[in-house]
C-alpha cells in the first residue's frame, strides 16, 4: 500500500462511500490486538449471549496466524468468496461503535518514530480512489476523534514491549517454543476482565509475560 506522510496541521479530501470496500479481501491481514478484542467483547457482550470474555472474542472471530520466530498474533476471521470482515454484513459494518483502530483510523495509519515516543501518521493512498474527493477534513481533528490517548498510549507501549518479548524468545530458542506459547497467549490476550480498565490490566500483563520469559531463560 502506497502511503504519504501527514501533519496535524494538513487538510485532505474524504468520504465514506458505505460500499464496504475496505471491508473486503481481508484474509490473513487483518490482525486483531488486545484493545480491539477488549472494546469489541465490551460491545458485543451487550447484545450477544454468548459472548462474556475477551477469550470468547478471539475464540468466536479470530484465529491463530502464522508464527514467526515463536511469536503467536490472532488474525480477525473473514468469510465469503471476497474475503469479507467477519463483521460485515449487508454492506456495512456491524460493530460500528466498538470497529478496530485500523478501521477508525482509516484513510490513515500510524507508525512510530525512530525514538518510540511518538506516532508518525500517513494517509493511505490505495485502490480505492473514489473514496478520496469530497468533504474536507483537518488530519489533527480526524486523530484527535478516531486515535484518543488511550488508543496512542497502546501503541507506543505496544512497540516498546515486543521489542522487549522479541529479544527474550529469541534468548529462550525457538525449540522451545511450547514453553513460553501459554504464557504468551494468556497474557497477551486473554487476561482482561471487560468490566475494568484496558490499560491498568495490559501493563500488568506485559510486565508479567516479561517475568515469566526471564524465568525461563
Amino acid at each position: 500500500m502506497t502511503t504519504l506522510p501527514v501533519r496535524a496541521t494538513d487538510k485532505r479530501t474524504f468520504t465514506c462511500r458505505r460500499c464496504g470496500a475496505c471491508c473486503r479481501n481481508l484474509k490473513e491481514q487483518f490482525m486483531l490486538g488486545a484493545l480491539d478484542a477488549y472494546r469489541l467483547g465490551n460491545f458485543l457482550k451487550k447484545h450477544m449471549d454468548d459472548i462474556q470474555t475477551i477469550e470468547d472474542v478471539f475464540s468466536k472471530y479470530a484465529h491463530i496466524g502464522t508464527i514467526m520466530e515463536g511469536y503467536p498474533v490472532y488474525l480477525m476471521n473473514t468469510c465469503g468468496k471476497d474475503d469479507a470482515c467477519v463483521f460485515l454484513e449487508n454492506g456495512c459494518c456491524s460493530v460500528y461503535e466498538s470497529r478496530p483502530g485500523v478501521c477508525r483510523l482509516y484513510p490513515l495509519t500510524v507508525d512510530i518514530s525512530a525514538d518510540g515516543k511518538r506516532p508518525l501518521f500517513y494517509q493511505c493512498l490505495d485502490r480505492h480512489k473514489a473514496h478520496f474527493n469530497g468533504g474536507e477534513w483537518n488530519i489533527g481533528e480526524w486523530i484527535k476523534h478516531n486515535f484518543p490517548d488511550e488508543a496512542q498510549a497502546y501503541l507506543l507501549e505496544e512497540s516498546e514491549v515486543l521489542l522487549k518479548i522479541g529479544h527474550l524468545i529469541r534468548q529462550i530458542g525457538i525449540q522451545r517454543t511450547q514453553e513460553y506459547l501459554f504464557p504468551l497467549l494468556y497474557f497477551r490476550y486473554f487476561n482482561y476482565d471487560l468490566d475494568q480498565p484496558f490499560m491498568p490490566q495490559y501493563r500488568q500483563n506485559q510486565q508479567s509475560l516479561l517475568n515469566d520469559l526471564r524465568m525461563k531463560l
